[in-house]
C-alpha cells in the first residue's frame, strides 16, 4: 500500500493536529508559570518543527500562535502585566511567527503596539530593535511599524538618537519602494530636531531632486522647509 502524501491529508486533520499542537504549547506553558504570577515563556520550537507540525498550514499556525501568545498573560481570569514576561522568549515566538508567515503583520503589529505598553523601557526598546532588524526584509509591507517605532522613540521614550535611527533606516531605501512621503520626510525632521541643520538640508536636497515627490503642494513645502533650514545655516555661520 502507497503512502498517502501529505497535501492527501484533509484540511480539517490538518487543522486538528494543529489545534493539538497549541493545547500542547498551552499546558506546557500553564506548568512553567510561577505562583507569584510571572509568566514565563519557554523558548519556541524551531521553524522546521513548527512547519512539518501545521501538515502545511504555516499561515493558519502563524495566526493561532498569536493568539495564543497574547492570551498568555492570563492566568486564571486574572490579566497579568506584560511586565512579567519575559521578553527574551517573546521576541524569539514572535520571530517564529512571522518566519512562518513573512508576509503578516500581526507580529510586528503586536511589537509595536501591544508590547511597548509595559511600563520598562528596556522591554519598550527590544520590541523597537526588533522591528528595525525585520524591516529592510519586507519594507514595503513593514514600513508602518518602523515609523511607528520611530515616533514612539521620540514622544515616549524621549530619544532623539534613536527615532532619528529608526527614521534613517526608513529613508534610506531604494526609491523604488512604495512608502508615502511623509514616513521618508520623518528623517529630515529628526535632523532638524537634533540640531543636525546640515544634514536636514542634504537630504531636502537630495529628496527634491530624486523626482519621487511629484504632488506640487508637497514640493512647495519641502522647497519652504529647505529655504528656512538654509536660512538657518547661515545665521548660525554669523
Amino acid at each position: 500500500m502507497r503512502p498517502r502524501s501529505l497535501s492527501a491529508v484533509p484540511v480539517a486533520i490538518k487543522l486538528l493536529l494543529v489545534v493539538a499542537l497549541l493545547a500542547q504549547l498551552a499546558w506546557h506553558a500553564a506548568r512553567s508559570r510561577m505562583p507569584e504570577q510571572t509568566s514565563t515563556l519557554s523558548p519556541p520550537p524551531s521553524v522546521a518543527v513548527l512547519s512539518v507540525a501545521s501538515m502545511g498550514e504555516t499561515i493558519w499556525l502563524a495566526k493561532a500562535l498569536m493568539l495564543w501568545l497574547q492570551s498568555f498573560d492570563v492566568q486564571e481570569g486574572t490579566v497579568i502585566s506584560f511586565r512579567h514576561l519575559d521578553y527574551q522568549p517573546l521576541t524569539a515566538w514572535l520571530q517564529r511567527v512571522l518566519d512562518l508567515d513573512p508576509r503578516g503583520q500581526y507580529p510586528l503589529m503586536a511589537a509595536a503596539r501591544v508590547y511597548t505598553l509595559v511600563p520598562d523601557r528596556h522591554k519598550q526598546e527590544q520590541m523597537l530593535e526588533w522591528i528595525y532588524r525585520e524591516f529592510p526584509r519586507d519594507p514595503e509591507r513593514r514600513w508602518p511599524w518602523m515609523a511607528h517605532a520611530a515616533i514612539l522613540a521620540k514622544h515616549r521614550l524621549g530619544d532623539l538618537g534613536l527615532a532619528l535611527k529608526y527614521s534613517q533606516i526608513i529613508s534610506d531605501i531604494s526609491d523604488d519602494t512604495v512608502i508615502p512621503g511623509w514616513a521618508r520626510q520623518m528623517n529630515i525632521f529628526m535632523l532638524q530636531e537634533v540640531g543636525d541643520l546640515a544634514a536636514a538640508e542634504m537630504a531636502l536636497r537630495a529628496l527634491l531632486d530624486s523626482g519621487t515627490v511629484t504632488n506640487p503642494a508637497e514640493q512647495r513645502f519641502l522647497e519652504a522647509e529647505l529655504r528656512k533650514t538654509r536660512e538657518k545655516i547661515a545665521t548660525q555661520g554669523q
